[in-house]
Parts: C-alpha cells; structure tokens; sequence
C-alpha cells in the first residue's frame, strides 16, 4: 500500500509540472486598444500587470472553457470591459459597490473566446450605434445597450497613466493536454493495475 501512495504522488508531481496553472502575465508594450491589437494571454493566466496610457485603453484577448468566471482590476479608478470573439459587449463595470476597483462576475459564463478591456473612468468602448454600455450607475454590472461590435474608445480622460492589476478567479486560456501528460496518466494507471494484479497473486498464492 505504501508503495502505491508513493507512486501515486510522484506521478502527481510529474503531470502537474507538464501543466503549469496560476501564472502572472505582465503587459511588455502598450496593449493595443482594438480586436486587432488586442495581446494574447498566455495558457493558465491568473493575473494581468499592466499600465492603462493616459486618454487610452488596453485590450486582452483569452478562452474560457465555461463557468463562473470573477474578474477583478485593482488601479486609480478602472473600468472593466469584456466583449466576445466577435466584439460584441458582453458585462462592463465601473465601480464594485464598497471601492472604486472593477468587478466582473458571471456565474455560467459560456465557453468561447472573450476580449478584456480596462480604461481608467470615462474612456468608454463604442460601437457604430454609439456607446457600448450606460453609464451609470457606476456601481452596477451592465450587459450591453447594443449589440455592434467594439470599433473605438472615447470619452473625457481624468487622470495620467495607471499601473493596474487584474485578477482571475480561475486559470484563462487553460491548455489542452500535451501528449506527454496524457502518456504519464496511462502510464500510472497501468501502474497500479499491475501492482493490483501482483498483490492478488501473491495473496492467492499465500492462501
């Protein structure tokens, strides 16, 4: 028995190393502000460092596989945007309701490919059909006035550049698994069916 809590462990260790979660991502350029620009997440991201440019928005684009989703930015007054794959709005908030940090929670958010944008207040996304999402009340979660596509940002800009952070609630843009990781869950479920069969026999034949 200890030898299989042993090995279950070890292969544990060796599966988990292939498959690296809860990973920083820090802004290294200006992120772009439109579906074009947008930076890529890397697999497994928890958290997003970055600086919001005076009178300018940056844009991040990430897979979800489906869930309940938090979404948090810590920084001088952020507003938080999240769009789908094609740019359409999908939640906005301002303000949480005891701070002046950014909250996005959806309980079932489906599966698919989002685009993630943080301002600092008043530079709003806009679409053809004009503003994306109301305004105010700042402390509420919105869904969208319009169902256009993201296309500019504008609005009054009140502070200078803000170093902000974004947290997730669970790992964006997680991997599917590599074939190694796959060959190491055979490999330990083999495994322990051969230490199974081999401590049967050996009871048999001791009986």
């Amino acid at each position: 028995m200890f030898r299989k809590i042993c090995l279950f462990w070890f292969l544990f260790f060796l599966v988990g190393l292939n498959n690296v979660y809860g990973l920083p991502f820090y802004e290294s350029s200006d992120a772009g502000d439109s579906l074009d620009t947008a930076v890529s997440l890397v697999n497994g991201t928890t958290e997003i460092h970055g600086t919001a440019e005076f009178a300018g928005a940056d844009l991040y684009v990430f897979s979800w596989s489906g869930g309940a989703l938090e979404i948090k930015a810590y920084s001088d007054d952020p507003q938080l945007f999240l769009f789908d794959e094609n740019g359409v709005g999908v939640w906005a908030n301002d303000d949480e309701v005891s701070s002046l940090n950014a909250r996005i929670y959806d309980p079932n958010l489906d599966s698919g490919i989002y685009f993630l944008g943080i301002s600092s207040f008043d530079w709003d996304p806009y679409s053809i059909s004009g503003l994306i999402f109301p305004n105010q009340p700042y402390d509420q979660q919105f869904g969208p006035q319009n169902q256009d596509p993201l296309a500019y940002w504008d609005g009054s800009a009140f502070t200078q550049d803000a170093n902000y952070v974004i947290t997730f609630s669970a790992p964006v843009n997680a991997p599917v698994p590599e074939p190694s990781s796959v060959l190491l869950v055979g490999l330990s479920l083999f495994l322990f069916g051969f230490l199974g069969f081999k401590s049967r026999n050996y009871l048999t034949i001791n009986n």
